[in-house]
């Protein structure tokens, strides 16, 4: 599902994506396996084909693939989804 203003990306295996100021982005895992970690959470959240997270906190976000994954990050504004940008 392609969503206009998003992100897309990939992660090979182990690679390790960190996104900062991302409060309120949601990220959709598109293929493979994603680990995501938010700095000051106590629980990790794993998403697979489909699953969906959006950040809560506003420190740095680690995601890793597990073995590898495709991602779409964006962020919903009261209008239309506003674009992310990674990197």
């Amino acid at each position: 599902m392609r969503r206009e203003g998003a992100a897309t990306g990939g992660l090979m295996s182990a690679a390790v994506l960190r996104l900062d100021g991302m409060r309120g982005v949601r990220v959709r895992c598109t293929a493979g396996t994603a680990w995501l970690t938010e700095d000051g959470s106590a629980r990790d959240v794993v998403l697979v084909p489909g699953d969906e997270h959006v950040v809560q906190g506003a420190g740095p976000v680690l995601v890793v693939g597990l073995p590898a994954c495709g991602l779409l990050l964006w962020r919903q504004a009261a209008s239309a989804p506003e674009a992310v940008r990674l990197g």
